[in-house]
């Protein structure tokens, strides 16, 4: 018999974190951080962001870790956040969660949508 929790346990162990390394403030910092999941999409959804940018913020926020697994930023930071140029958060964001992004060519649009 399946031991599905042991394999569901498993796969979830098995997901590496990303990292990205660049400048915040003049100081040069990596950050990391495990694959964005079901339930922290949920999450960042409830937050009520109300654009793309936004939601690359909330995400950032509760997943970014420093090398120790620590999570680096806090809620509060999130102001703060939020007035830094949008290439740095994209920058950061496409690091951290981009590998997960499926980027839609023409051919598989027509494909998803039957013309």
């Amino acid at each position: 018999m399946l031991d599905m929790d042991k394999l569901l346990r498993t796969e979830i162990g098995s997901y590496e974190r990303l990292s990205w390394t660049g400048e915040i403030g003049g100081q040069s910092i990596t950050l990391y951080a495990k694959p964005i999941t079901t339930a922290d999409a949920t999450r960042i959804s409830k937050g009520g962001e109300s654009n793309a940018v936004e939601g690359m913020v909330a995400a950032i926020i509760l997943k970014a870790e420093d090398e120790h697994g620590e999570k680096v930023f806090k809620p509060a930071h999130k102001a703060l956040l939020r007035r830094m140029a949008t290439t740095k958060i994209t920058e950061i964001f496409g690091a951290l969660f981009g590998a997960q992004l499926d980027e839609e060519t023409d051919e598989s649009f027509e494909e998803r949508v039957g013309n």
